[in-house]
């Protein structure tokens, strides 16, 4: 099993750690609960070693150590047997930490019409299996320093693993030097309108065009347009992602660019988006208005990729946990205790929840600083989990749930628009005569139904004409004052936006990029199918 997929050699070293030792070390120290501990937080490691930050790994590290010593610690005092401490600790250790992830999967199963995704069944198998296996253990005549010893060799191989797909990941993908994508800029002109106005970026992850969200989510989106066209935005009514994945449209955007570049250093095989992460951490948007005097302000989601940004001068962000421990906290069998007493931090939901809110109100105090800002926000409010109602009420997942994932979006939709409308209220009234620069975008449409119901699966390079359309047309609303509207095309795609901004703000004189759009699936997001576009979609 191990040879079908660990090279010769490293098969060889886990054989010899299961097999080549005598189990003869009566007094060998029991090490495995610690080791069986930090599994589940390794494995989620090796599995997302592409997207998160490895400084996120030392918070559940250190949280299943500590757990682990108390655990092993309190079951020895009480039973005075320090094989048998272990033994115990490592089995509750196995139950409690890996329970989401059986759970999950057995809510994909035919078991679900039994437990109906309830929790209870869950707590009592766990309860009957933890308990009738440590009486096994504490009534055993033996002193199990075999057992010991075989749980030892049985954890170190099992933490080897992700140890070696980690080490494996870095050893054959050094980080490369990210990819120079400045551009050619020209000194600013007495004539250009150089008034440092506050540039906002809100990017609404998967808000999908108007025509897309009537035909999909029977989503009535006009009285919103409306609004924004009075208020004097620009919706271009034909407006397309160039990307379907929000690290590449993100990358391509920021730094006002296609992506080529990283194509041909990255191969079309290549999973590793760490060169995207930097592309949207250190971006050409970000440089340019650094240099003339802004402030930049960057509001993040709970997504690793755009939670924090180390160039930002301000960081805006709910103290929480980070991707990583949100994940591995909630595959526990204490998450679901968390949800239901709502206790902080640990409620994933309910902190996915307050976010959005608190960047809100933190934004609304922005035109207030006294100095030039660009702002970067990324909202995950039109993206799952869905936690709002149409009022803005928290929801449970019990209650998420009981409907279907059309009318989630399109509540969660309805509660965004409001937000939004309070946000651009207030920020153009706050500014005076020096009105503000502001972007409403989408980074990609929503998910069809043929990908939401196979989405392992699909293929974007085979998906039909309206699916393709339902992913790539975009909400797109360009608060551009002082520009008029026959300047800002039907079909202008996000890598342009700020091509136009900076032309007409700021004297420069980037050439407007052809807008296309290009497919991708998420194993192989540099795999790109250039999509021709019917001018009437």
């Amino acid at each position: 099993m191990l040879q079908s997929w660990l090279p010769d050699s490293m098969s060889q070293i886990m054989k010899g750690i299961l097999l080549d030792y005598h189990f003869s070390y009566n007094n060998e120290m029991p090490f495995h609960p610690f080791l069986f501990a930090v599994y589940p937080v390794l494995y989620l490691v090796a599995h997302n070693i592409r997207t998160l930050r490895l400084a996120d790994i030392w918070l559940p590290l250190g949280v299943v150590v500590i757990f682990t010593g108390l655990l092993f610690s309190g079951i020895n005092l009480f039973i005075k047997n320090r094989s048998k401490a272990s033994l115990i600790a490592s089995l509750l250790l196995v139950v409690f930490l890996n329970y989401g992830f059986v759970f999950d999967y057995l809510r994909s199963t035919s078991i679900n019409n039994f437990i109906q995704g309830k929790q209870a069944p869950g707590y009592i198998a766990a309860l009957l299996i933890t308990g009738f296996s440590s009486y096994l253990i504490l009534k055993s005549k033996s002193g199990l320093t075999t057992l010991v010893t075989v749980s030892n060799r049985l954890s170190l191989v099992l933490v080897l693993i992700p140890i070696m797909q980690i080490a494996g990941f870095y050893y054959f993908h050094p980080q490369t030097v990210q990819q120079d994508f400045s551009l050619d800029y020209k000194n600013e002109s007495s004539e250009s309108q150089v008034v440092n106005r506050d540039i906002y970026y809100f990017i609404f992850d998967r808000y999908g065009r108007e025509d897309v969200l009537k035909e999909a989510y029977d989503f009535d989106n006009s009285e919103f347009i409306t609004y924004l066209t009075e208020k004097g935005f620009v919706i271009p009514a034909r407006s397309w992602a160039n990307y379907t994945q929000t690290q590449l449209s993100l990358a391509s955007s920021l730094n006002m660019q296609y992506l080529d570049p990283i194509v041909e250093k990255q191969e079309e095989q290549s999973t590793d988006v760490r060169p995207l992460i930097s592309l949207i951490e250190d971006n050409e948007v970000i440089r340019f208005l650094k240099k003339r005097g802004y402030t930049y302000i960057h509001a993040g989601s709970w997504w690793a990729i755009t939670a924090y940004n180390r160039h930002a001068d301000r960081n805006i962000n709910l103290s929480s946990l980070s991707e990583l421990s949100e994940v591995f906290f909630s595959r526990t069998i204490f998450h679901p205790l968390f949800v239901k007493f709502n206790i902080p931090v640990f409620n994933n939901r309910l902190t996915k929840w307050k976010r959005p809110l608190f960047k809100f109100e933190e934004l609304s105090k922005i035109p207030g600083m006294g100095e030039p800002t660009f702002t970067f926000a990324h909202f995950l409010m039109t993206h799952e989990p869905y936690v709002f109602d149409a009022e803005g009420k928290f929801l449970s997942q019990e209650e998420i749930d009981s409907r279907e994932a059309s009318e989630n979006y399109r509540a969660q939709l309805i509660f965004a628009n409001k937000k939004i409308r309070e946000l651009i209220d207030l920020l153009i009234s706050a500014s005076g005569e020096n009105r503000p620069i502001i972007i409403i975008q989408g980074d990609e449409g929503p998910y069809p139904e043929s990908y939401r119901t196979d989405a392992e699966n699909f293929d974007w390079t085979k998906a039909g004409e309206d699916d393709i359309r339902h992913k790539m047309a975009i909400m797109n609303a360009l608060y551009l004052p002082g520009i008029d509207d026959s300047e800002i095309s039907d079909f202008i795609t996000p890598v342009n936006t700020f091509r136009l901004v900076l032309n007409k703000y700021f004297g420069q004189e980037l050439p407007l990029l052809p807008n296309v759009s290009f497919l991708s699936n998420v194993n192989r997001p540099f795999k790109f199918l250039d999509m021709p576009r019917d001018p009437a979609k």
